[in-house]
């Protein structure tokens, strides 16, 4: 059972008892991304892909990763490189993260990303000399089977994914509920120990495991937020990222952007609140209504602004890191959606909704929550990121996403770190 928020599924569920809403029903048409809500999924048509939800690898990218990943399958990769020494090293356990010294995580050849986890795991170490009360007995219960405070979880040490995960708790542990001012201070610092973890990851990915070898261009990571603007019924809203996936070119001698947003990143410090999965005996964070309606926005802000150009002919990727946990999602906008955002009346609004009902909305695919402890999740995450290169590049399937099911259920099935199963919510 997961914990999203309750998003439409179809097209009819876009209408509200008061009927269709549009963007010109909006009470502030203008808000920046930071303050979407419920109010702006409805008017901006965003409809949950059911069936490409929840999934372990991201369902756009699946065939080319399950035909082409260098990780995976390096006898079939034509197009990347990887060094396989390094893959090697993450396919091991990691340190135990909580005690290990800096030092020495820093002399692993994944060091940074060690220990960029390492400080943001440590940055919530509870106070040694507090009574915990147990957690069966920790106050009343919650109203929602399942969802629990994350300030009422255990830590315990990281260990190996072979044994228990940092994220797998079960059992009776100590736990504490902290008060707001130690809530306020965790929330400030880990967001930025999490966007430093974001960063050390696709470092990780583009350049210890990819060996890029064209001269005059390269994917790098893009530390710094990028802001775009979108003219919307003829209103402009911002949206602002925290770093994302780019790619460079070398011309006259400077390197410059190219494409600013392959994927477009979004960092939160740990959630508050986390679900606690009684199939799987882990906690996952909570992906409230707010959050993501923001990654919503500036999702939309960075598609129209450069819908002219091309830059994302099937659709646009978004990763949010929440803690150690990241996820990724497509977005793909309708044929006429373009259209939808132009119009400048309600009424004008209304008939292109009407006369396009299926080409008006963002249907949205998801992955599950990968916990970065576990080495697994790591390899995963950067099969995630090397697949998406590899798309841009032009490597895609001719054939149909149902077609290459097919394939796929027709070929005996090989190892890789994808190979987990999707039958469950997580």
């Amino acid at each position: 059972m997961s914990r999203d928020p309750d998003l439409p599924e179809t097209v009819a569920q876009l209408v509200t008892p008061q009927g269709l809403r549009v963007l010109s029903n909006l009470r502030k048409l203008g808000a920046s991304a930071s303050r979407w809500n419920h109010e702006e999924l409805v008017a901006f048509r965003v409809v949950k892909c059911a069936a490409s939800w929840h999934k372990r690898f991201l369902p756009p990218l699946r065939y080319n990763h399950k035909r082409s990943c260098p990780i995976c399958l390096p006898e079939s990769s034509k197009s990347q490189k990887v060094d396989l020494d390094m893959i090697a090293h993450l396919r091991e356990s990691f340190p135990r993260l909580r005690t290990a010294s800096e030092s020495s995580l820093c002399d692993l050849p994944a060091g940074r990303f060690l220990l960029a986890l390492a400080k943001l795991i440590r940055s919530d170490v509870r106070d040694p000399m507090r009574e915990y009360p147990a957690r069966e007995g920790a106050g009343d219960k919650p109203a929602d089977p399942g969802f629990v405070p994350s300030t009422t979880i255990p830590f315990p040490e990281s260990s190996s994914p072979a044994g228990a995960s940092p994220s797998e708790y079960c059992g009776s542990h100590a736990s504490v509920t902290l008060d707001d001012d130690q809530n306020e201070s965790r929330a400030r610092k880990p967001e930025l120990l999490v966007a430093e973890l974001a960063k050390e990851l696709f470092y990780l990915s583009l350049y210890l495991v990819l060996k890029q070898s064209h001269p005059e261009e390269e994917f790098c990571f893009r530390p710094e937020s990028h802001s775009s603007t979108a003219l919307i019924a003829l209103q402009a809203f911002d949206g602002a990222d925290d770093g994302g996936l780019c790619k460079k070119s070398l011309e006259s001698g400077s390197w410059i952007v190219v494409h600013p947003s392959l994927m477009v990143g979004e960092c939160k410090p740990a959630s508050q609140a986390l679900f606690y999965d009684n199939r799987t005996e882990r906690y996952f964070p909570v992906l409230t209504i707010k959050a993501f309606a923001q990654v919503v926005g500036e999702a939309v802000a960075t598609w129209k602004q450069y819908n002219d150009t091309e830059l994302f002919p099937a659709g646009l990727y978004s990763y949010v890191c929440n803690g150690t946990f990241i996820r990724f999602f497509h977005f793909d906008f309708g044929s006429h959606y373009a259209e939808y955002l132009n119009a400048t009346t309600a009424n004008e609004q209304l008939d292109v909704v009407r006369n396009h009902p299926e080409e008006t909305c963002i249907r949205v695919s998801s992955t599950k929550w990968l916990d970065l402890e576990n080495n697994q999740d790591v390899l995963l995450s950067i099969c995630h990121i090397l697949t998406r290169l590899r798309v841009e590049e032009g490597e895609a399937s001719d054939l149909s996403e149902e077609e290459a099911d097919r394939q796929l259920v027709a070929t005996p099935e090989r190892m890789d770190v994808s190979s987990g199963s999707d039958d469950f919510d997580v």
